[in-house]
């Protein structure tokens, strides 16, 4: 997976009329990728 691909889906996110994320219109490897930072966020490797 390339970082290109999940900026792009980033990117190309529409919004409703009420401000909030449209979000069928994310990129599922977005959206993945953004998960997965999201949760290793915290990570410490094992010494």
């Amino acid at each position: 997976m390339s970082a290109d691909v999940s900026i792009e889906g980033i990117l190309n996110v529409r919004k409703l009329p009420n401000g909030r994320i449209d979000f069928l219109s994310v990129n599922e490897s977005a959206r993945l990728h953004a998960n997965t930072v999201f949760h290793m966020r915290n990570f410490k490797p094992p010494e």
